[in-house]
């Protein structure tokens, strides 16, 4: 596997990385994900309720360094990548 960079479009700097997975990665984490399905769905909606809130309140809690690998990724203005998390999270709220 090799590693992408991710470049920050102000300065056309790397900041980060991220493996390639490939087509064969990919595959294999929608797999996963699908062989996991049916014990999240037997699940009691209580305990999914529970797991989804504790995603947003990661996701509240670090807002602040989820817009600025936004703002980073995309170049987008702060307020914008703030609104974009903000948003994201209440699909888990």
């Amino acid at each position: 596997m090799t590693d992408i960079e991710v470049v920050d479009p102000s300065t056309e700097e790397p900041f980060a990385s991220v493996v390639d997975v490939e087509v064969a990665g990919a595959s294999a984490a929608v797999d996963s994900a699908a062989a996991a399905f049916p014990e999240w769905s037997d699940t009691a909606p209580r305990v999914r309720s529970t797991v989804l809130r504790r995603a947003f309140e990661l996701m509240v809690e670090r807002s602040d360094e989820l817009a600025e690998t936004i703002v980073r990724e995309n170049g987008k203005p702060i307020a914008e990548a703030r609104g974009e998390v903000a948003y994201a999270a209440e699909f888990f709220r």
